[in-house]
């Protein structure tokens, strides 16, 4: 009989996903995790996920799920989460926070930079044929 271990995972706790993913990681709770190298199964991630603005620019999901859209506009992003995590346990200190998160704006502004270039740019039209 074969065994297959099925892991639902929150993605909004980035340590857990990383720590089941990571074969080279010991657990944070000292307990075995259920990965292929341990029980020689194979392993499902199911990632619970929903989306904070809705599926596409077209949908309006407080219109069409009024109490779901109302709780995930409730909860906070997971980066702020992840910080404050990491605030709690000292792992990052303020300072070092504002330095990652400034980091990483910048690392995206020169993608950002060529997006706004495009979309500023003209738009090319093939010339349309004249018939007679």
């Amino acid at each position: 009989m074969d065994v297959c271990f099925v892991v639902r995972l929150e993605p909004r706790l980035p340590d857990t996903v990383t720590w089941l993913c990571r074969p080279e990681r010991t657990a944070p709770n000292s307990l075995p995790r259920p990965c292929p190298q341990t029980w020689k199964s194979d392993v499902v991630v199911d990632l619970v996920c929903y989306r904070k603005h809705g599926h596409n620019e077209i949908d309006e999901p407080m219109f069409t799920q009024p109490l779901m859209y109302k709780a995930i506009k409730a909860k906070k992003h997971s980066r702020e989460l992840y910080a404050e995590q990491l605030l709690r346990e000292g792992t990052f200190t303020k300072v070092r926070q504002t330095w990652e998160e400034s980091r990483l704006v910048i690392g995206f502004t020169p993608g950002y930079r060529k997006y706004l270039a495009l979309l500023a740019a003209p738009v090319r039209r093939a010339p349309v044929p004249r018939f007679g």
